[in-house]
């Protein structure tokens, strides 16, 4: 159970840095990073995740928190190893 708990959280991981890569492509310079992960964040949420023990606004900021680890760990690949794929 682990495993497949540790694969559906890369997959997460990984769909939601390719929404963030999606929204720089859709909206580049109109909108600040802010906006752009509201966009990411609001997507998931009608989309993707359904948590039925959360109500809407409560999985709105678990996905937030989940979209800024994302991209933090993101980032930091990126600085380490100039790689952020």
């Amino acid at each position: 159970m682990g495993r497949l708990r540790n694969l559906e959280m890369k997959g997460l991981s990984r769909l939601i840095k390719t929404m963030v890569q999606t929204s720089e492509l859709l909206h580049p310079g109109e909108k600040r990073g802010l906006e752009k992960r509201d966009w990411v964040v609001n997507l998931l949420n009608q989309r993707v995740v359904n948590l039925p023990f959360l109500n809407e606004d409560q999985e709105a900021i678990l996905i937030g928190a989940l979209v800024d680890l994302t991209v933090d760990a993101w980032q930091d690949a990126k600085d380490k190893w100039s790689d952020a794929s």
